[in-house]
């Protein structure tokens, strides 16, 4: 969306000057830059956008610590499905809380319903870009599958099944001995016990991706 600095007019796309009186269009500022959450997390900066929802930087205002905040998407907000794949994805991180699955912290719903989760901030790249670099050594591919594969044990010791092992999912962090791995986005996740969300015969996730219980349908 962009909005021309003259008239005030807003257009979608990216169309550099306003048909209506040639001005200057720039981007809409975001409303979401600038304000603080909970008293504490003050945005900062638009950092990802994803299938449910957006990710920015923030800072903890006390303890001056950068974390990621995690909305879901405005439009997704008024489903209460939605909201429970979002919620579920705080609980299903912390229930198994490993060191090679981002830790969530915190998850709440401004005034307005702008519902969101806070995460520990990871610097790094997801797989998905250390594979568009080209192939990975053996030695390096082997040291990232062993610790998505520790990440997904306790998962599993644990009922939870992750539904969306993708290579944007798995992020790389740069650790004393190389890689060190977190396991992103366990909003898709199972857990035992818990009511489906998903009607009968419904796919979320990535095809090529989907855990074998799914694909079996349990």
């Amino acid at each position: 969306m962009r909005i021309c600095e003259t008239c005030g007019a807003r257009f979608r796309g990216n169309p550099e000057r306003c048909p209506l009186d040639g001005g200057k269009l720039v981007p809409l500022p975001d409303p979401l830059i600038g304000r603080t959450l909970a008293g504490r997390y003050v945005i900062e900066e638009k950092i990802g956008v994803g299938g449910m929802g957006t990710v920015y930087r923030a800072k903890h205002e006390v303890v001056g610590r950068d974390v990621a905040v995690k909305f879901l998407a405005p439009e997704l907000s008024f489903e209460p499905t939605n909201r429970t794949r979002f919620l579920r994805e705080a609980r299903a991180a912390n229930r198994i809380n490993h060191e090679h699955i981002i830790d969530i912290t915190d998850f709440g719903e401004t005034d307005d319903g702008h519902v969101y989760l806070v995460m520990e901030f990871l610097d790094g790249i997801p797989l998905s870009k250390a594979i568009e670099e080209g192939a990975l050594e053996m030695t390096r591919a082997l040291r990232i599958m062993r610790q998505i594969a520790k990440a997904l044990g306790r998962a599993h010791e644990l009922d939870v099944v992750h539904r969306d092992v993708k290579p944007d999912n798995i992020f790389l962090l740069r650790g004393y001995e190389g890689d060190f791995v977190k396991l992103l986005d366990f909003g898709l996740a199972q857990m035992k016990g818990e009511l489906r969300v998903t009607a009968t015969g419904t796919v979320f996730g990535t095809p090529e991706y989907i855990a074998p219980e799914q694909a079996r349908g349990a």
